[in-house]
C-alpha cells in the first residue's frame, strides 16, 4: 500500500490490487506544522494495526495531525485514540 498526503487537499491511499481510497481533511486552527506527518503516519498505522478499513486509517491519520498542528508543542500535542476519534466524530 502506498499513502499520499496532499496537506490540506486530503490524502489517498493505493493498493497493490489496484483500489484507490480518498482520505477526508479536518479543519484546524494551524499554529505550526511540524509534527504533522509523524502523527498522521502514527494515527493511520495505529488504525490499520487494530483492524479499522483503511478509509477510517485514513481518519485517523488526518484527525491526529489536525490535533497535533493546533497545538505549540509536537511531542506532547501527539493524541489519544480518544481525542482522535472525537474529532472524527464531531465532524460528520
Amino acid at each position: 500500500m502506498i499513502v499520499i498526503k496532499h496537506g490540506s487537499e486530503g490524502s489517498h491511499a493505493y493498493t497493490k490490487c489496484g483500489e484507490r481510497f480518498d482520505g477526508r481533511i479536518f479543519k484546524s486552527n494551524v499554529l505550526k506544522t511540524f509534527g504533522a506527518g509523524d502523527s498522521y503516519a502514527s494515527g493511520f498505522l495505529y488504525g490499520l494495526f487494530n483492524g479499522e478499513s483503511i478509509s477510517t486509517a485514513l481518519d485517523y491519520g488526518a484527525a491526529a495531525a489536525a490535533i497535533v498542528v493546533s497545538k505549540h508543542s509536537s511531542s506532547d500535542a501527539m493524541p489519544t485514540i480518544e481525542a482522535i476519534q472525537e474529532l472524527i466524530k464531531t465532524a460528520n
